[in-house]
């Protein structure tokens, strides 16, 4: 089965000022490297800009599908559809 991560990369753009310690490690680094993509404010509390982020997601994504195992990239989707929700 196969899984999409597309939800991750629209979360943690703003490592520095958004927790971003509840997804996996591998996840943790893709949405630091990544986060210079996104349009959002890098200061942000909240994560709403970055869950619309369609290019921070696209680039996260495929870096959690390409550093993450099957486990990790499952409980960084599950971890990014609770962020997101909120």
């Amino acid at each position: 089965m196969r899984f999409s991560l597309s939800a991750v990369a629209l979360l943690v753009a703003a490592v520095a000022a958004v927790d971003i310690s509840g997804a996996p490690a591998c996840a943790q680094t893709c949405l630091q490297d990544n986060q210079g993509l996104s349009t959002c404010d890098p200061n942000a509390t909240e994560y709403t800009c970055f869950c619309a982020d369609t290019a921070f997601y696209s680039a996260v994504q495929q870096c959690v599908l390409a550093s993450c195992s099957f486990t990790d990239a499952v409980a960084t989707l599950t971890w990014y559809n609770s962020v997101c929700a909120a």
